[in-house]
């Protein structure tokens, strides 16, 4: 049996796989110890350009968080309060990029339409990584 995915439930596919993957080995997912990452290993994103290179690794955003509707650093999506936007700020998780196709768009449940997009994974709480200000 064939099943379309729609773009919600591939997103917590996507999730579920990501969460898989990053506690492959680990005792308990939110075991604090067993999911520090060393801060050498952390790839640092100052700019879009950037961005490609670290597709599913943990990294660090630095940079202006925008003011937008969908807050962002570095053009990856992240949560923050409104009166962080404008001021530098940084967010750490897991970089995803999410691919919309254009036969893909509901008109009723997307606001963003075709694109490739990418937003920052907090494993620890299953959400959008929060910004905080630098």
């Amino acid at each position: 049996m064939l099943t379309i995915l729609t773009d919600v439930s591939r997103l917590r596919l996507l999730i579920y796989i990501v969460t898989l993957n990053f506690s492959a080995g680990c005792g308990e997912f939110h075991d604090t110890d067993c999911h520090r990452v060393d801060a050498q290993s952390v790839t640092v994103i100052r700019a879009p350009s950037e961005r490609v290179a670290s597709i599913g690794r943990w990294v660090r955003l630095e940079g202006l968080v925008t003011t937008a509707k969908q807050p962002d650093i570095a053009g990856v999506d992240v949560d923050a309060d409104r009166d962080l936007g404008g001021h530098p700020g940084s967010a750490e998780g897991i970089l995803i990029r999410s691919i919309v196709r254009e036969n893909e768009v509901d008109p009723f449940s997307q606001t963003r339409g075709a694109g490739t997009f990418y937003y920052l994974f907090d494993p620890y709480t299953g959400k959008l990584a929060v910004a905080q200000r630098n």
